[in-house]
């Protein structure tokens, strides 16, 4: 009895270490995620590097997984506010993540998840299902009265509504994410959302109600003391006057709020001003200056209606046609950057796939080792009253496992032999039929050579070929005619290529030397059907037709021709 309760003791001992040492991962990984969120305001690129090797290097469970997916929607968030930040994950991940906190989370923590779901969702072109998030997110963080959460919520809701021109749904979740803003003391983030609310009216031609919002947005961003938002939105004034016609209040905002780090957008739109100013010189100095890789398109359409208004038609045509061109080439490009970052979130999503695998089969490990145990425990208990009966049966197996082995090495040879046999059978038929084509080929090749020289023309060239200047024979423009037309008939790439290669100039030289290189004639025997006054102008002619049709010097024109049929 107190064998049997050691034992059971040893088995619950294996239980307990086994998942002790499996949740160790997740131990290590929490651990390493509080020291990056320390670090994740002042350095987000490197805390994000760091979240993604854990990724691959841990395998942890459901609580620190949804923690990790958290984690990298905040760095994210913090490198959006330096630069564009790619999603970091799959969609299939942050609902995986979503699930756990619906679960188990705080109302705060179950609308932040949605959040960076409802954006990854909004990548990936679901709008609808973006759409459904965030209504879903704002109506979790009432519940928790994080104003500031739910103002990034309406903001990212109403940029949806805006992307699909829905602009009084867009114009009022502005206004409800600067109401949001402004009871979280974030002034800066409540007038931006303003400035959003009156380029909604904007879009809508009410500009009274567009430049009364962005007046509004003025009053609050300038206590902030951020001179980026600040000349930002009195840029944005500049825009607003210029659409309304009021051109020199328009220049006055925009060229006195240039910033210095992004000019580029200000400079577009000084120079949409000075076209309806018709100063055309100004607006190319502006167009001009305003180019980088970011608003080449936007260039090329301003220098369009700056050629067009100017009376220049013939170049506003030419930089239309570059600006589609362009369109075009972005478009594609576009594309292709928005497949690199599906193959990289799948990418990721494998990655996640095998760590799932991996913990699976931890617990099929866990399960396999207890059950084994318990087998082992009752085999000892029956190893003693069994043990001769299963030696015999052992025996008797190994001696069947022999007898079955010699029985299969047996056929595995013989099969062995015949596929040899079969191998070596096949080769052979492969050589004949290879010979056979082979000459096949070179009887076609000889045949083609046959009637090429027994044709009336060809027989001229032999004998010249023989005779040289002796033979007294010439060829007039009837025969190269004719000529010409047995060499489309007998090689009928090779005429396309040399017809393809050479261009109008020197057509008729060219062309005579490349028939001629059929009879693979040499160069005496072509300076005088070709006319030319000795050997060395026909090498020269050769040597411009070689390097014509792109053929080594090596090799023989006329092998080289016939080859390509």
């Amino acid at each position: 009895m107190e064998v049997m309760t050691c034992r059971y003791i040893g088995l619950i001992g294996v239980f307990i270490s086994v998942f002790f040492f499996s949740s160790c991962d997740s131990h290590r990984a929490n651990r390493e995620m509080k020291q990056i969120e320390t670090m994740m305001k002042e350095h987000p690129d490197s805390a994000r590097a760091m979240l993604e090797n854990m990724g691959d290097q841990h395998l942890m469970n459901e609580k620190s997984y949804a923690h990790w997916c958290m984690l990298l929607g905040r760095v994210r968030d913090e490198q959006q506010k330096e630069k564009r930040a790619n999603n970091p994950l799959s969609t299939r991940q942050w609902l995986k993540a979503q699930a756990y906190y619906d679960r188990k989370g705080t109302p705060r923590e179950r609308a932040e998840i949605r959040l960076y779901t409802g954006r990854s969702q909004k990548d990936d072109g679901d709008y609808d299902a973006a759409v459904d998030t965030y209504k879903d997110g704002l109506s979790l963080v009432a519940k928790s009265n994080d104003y500031s959460l739910a103002g990034y919520l309406s903001s990212y809701l109403a940029d949806l509504y805006f992307e699909k021109r829905l602009y009084g749904q867009a114009q009022g979740k502005y206004d409800d994410a600067a109401s949001f803003h402004a009871r979280s003391g974030n002034l800066r983030s409540q007038a931006l959302a303003l400035r959003d609310a009156a380029y909604c009216y904007f879009v809508e031609d009410k500009m009274a109600e567009a430049l009364f919002t962005l007046q509004k947005a003025d009053s609050i961003i300038g206590s902030t003391g951020d001179s980026t938002a600040i000349r930002a939105i009195f840029s944005d004034f500049g825009v607003f006057y210029g659409e309304m016609g009021m051109t020199d209040k328009a220049e006055m905002y925009l060229a006195a709020n240039i910033n210095s780090n992004d000019p580029w957008p200000t400079y577009l739109a000084l120079a949409d001003v000075y076209i309806k100013k018709k100063e055309y010189g100004k607006a190319r100095e502006y167009t001009e200056k305003a180019v980088s890789e970011t608003t080449k398109g936007e260039v090329l359409r301003l220098h369009y209606l700056i050629e067009k208004s100017d009376g220049s038609p013939s170049k506003a045509i030419d930089y239309l046609e570059q600006y589609i061109d362009y369109l075009d080439s972005t478009y594609a490009a576009q594309n292709r950057s928005h497949v690199y970052e599906v193959e990289q979130r799948y990418d990721k999503s494998q990655l996640e796939n095998e760590n799932i695998r991996l913990q699976v089969a931890i617990l099929y490990r866990t399960l396999a080792i207890i059950i084994l145990s318990v087998c082992a425990a009752i085999g000892i208990l029956l190893f003693r009253r069994v043990q001769k009966l299963r030696l015999d049966r052992q025996q008797e197996a190994l001696q069947q496992k022999e007898n079955e082995i010699r029985f299969l090495t047996v056929q595995m040879n013989e099969m062995k032999s015949t596929l040899d046999e079969r191998q070596e059978s096949e080769a052979s038929h492969y050589r004949a039929q290879k010979e056979k084509i082979e000459a096949l080929e070179e009887a076609l090749a000889e045949k083609k050579g046959q009637i090429l020289r027994s044709s009336s023309v060809g027989k001229k060239i032999v004998r010249v070929i023989e005779q040289g200047a002796a033979s007294k024979t010439t060829l007039s423009a009837r025969d190269w005619s004719a000529l010409e037309k047995d060499i489309r008939a007998l090689y009928p790439c090779a005429y396309a290529f040399f017809t393809e290669k050479i261009g109008a100039e020197k057509w008729d030289t060219y062309q005579r030397h490349c028939l001629l290189s059929f009879f693979d004639t040499d160069t005496k025997v072509e300076a005088f059907l070709l006319g030319l006054t000795d050997d060395t102008t026909a090498r020269q002619w050769r040597y411009r037709l070689r390097k014509a049709l792109g053929v080594d010097g090596a090799q023989s024109l006329a092998r080289f021709l016939r080859s390509l049929d």
